[in-house]
């Protein structure tokens, strides 16, 4: 007589693969960027950067002939751009019967190492959307949909409060659309952008989009222009790092749609309380359940300091 499924079943322990495969989560590659080089805090009932806000007059100084009396006015031209903390966590919650039916068999994952492993990827996917969010849930980072406007506020300043020295408005980024109609990407569109957004030696350090809009400007290159990093930003969600222009142009799947961001990371800086900063907790008796439970927490926000160092190109068509 055979033996049936389910005795071999009872006898024989099934074989599960030591890999966990990842069918859910997505590419980060700018969180990656920006968490790599993140500024510890320890500190503060707030975030405040200041920045310069005045534009040039002539009651602090200009030119002069002889014994002419000179003006020598205070000028107030210094501001805070002002943000509050964002808070966010992720919670790993294990049976004690699952813990002790997978311990002691080698074929099978340790399940608290891959129920954290996976809480990690839920929770870098949470950020990523704050990144990018725009600031109107105001539990969720001031992210780039915020940040990267030509007309909008941030950081407790409107466009106005900021002028440069020709007395324009300046606290604003230097946005390319097309009116809500799609357009072809092209060289001349990334140039102008990139030069908008560059003041002497102050210029975007890298650019990002999703993957259609990536290939939009792989389509345009000659492959004598293309230059792939694979090991800079290795980890980045995609392998490879495209760099043209002489900056680096990454692919985040939580970027905006038909949208090609250009950005100066020495003004943009993900801000992070050392206190909190991944910071795990363990809960191993639980007073209603048989179980353990770990939570990770991360306390911070994203904030820019100059926002006129930051575009994007927007309308951007791409292949179906």
């Amino acid at each position: 007589m055979a033996i049936s499924v389910t005795q071999l079943d009872a006898i024989t322990h099934r074989f599960v693969e030591k890999k966990m495969t990842d069918n859910v989560y997505r590419s980060k590659a700018l969180l990656t960027k920006l968490y790599e080089m993140r500024v510890k805090l320890d500190g503060g009932s707030s975030l405040n950067h200041p920045v310069i806000s005045g534009d040039i007059d002539s009651t602090t100084g200009g030119w002069f002939s002889g014994a002419e009396t000179l003006d020598d006015a205070e000028k107030d031209d210094l501001t805070n751009v002002v943000l509050q903390w964002k808070e966010i966590y992720e919670t790993v919650l294990l049976s004690q019967s699952d813990i002790l039916k997978n311990n002691g068999i080698k074929q099978i994952l340790n399940l608290v190492s891959s129920k954290v492993k996976i809480a990690e990827k839920r929770m870098q996917s949470r950020i990523s959307d704050g990144v990018f969010s725009d600031g109107t849930n105001t539990k969720v980072f001031n992210g780039l949909e915020e940040i990267v406007d030509a007309t909008g506020a941030y950081g407790g300043l409107t466009i106005s409060d900021i002028t440069d020295e020709d007395g324009n408005n300046s606290w604003l980024a230097k946005i390319d659309g097309n009116s809500g109609t799609d357009r072809a990407l092209s060289l001349a569109l990334i140039q102008k952008v990139m030069g908008d957004a560059t003041e002497g030696a102050d210029k975007p350090d890298c650019a990002v989009s999703r993957q259609d809009v990536f290939n939009e400007l792989w389509n345009l290159l000659s492959p004598h222009q293309r230059t792939v990093e694979s090991d800079t930003f290795s980890g980045l969600g995609h392998k490879g790092v495209l760099r043209f222009n002489g900056i680096d142009f990454l692919v985040d799947s939580h970027a905006a749609a038909n949208k090609m961001y250009f950005l100066n990371t020495d003004y943009l800086k993900l801000y992070v309380h050392q206190g909190q900063d991944m910071k795990v907790q363990s809960f191993s008796q639980l007073e209603d359940k048989n179980a353990i439970k770990k939570r990770v927490l991360l306390m911070g926000n994203l904030l820019c300091s100059a926002r006129r160092f930051q575009g994007a190109i927007e309308d951007i068509s791409v292949a179906s």
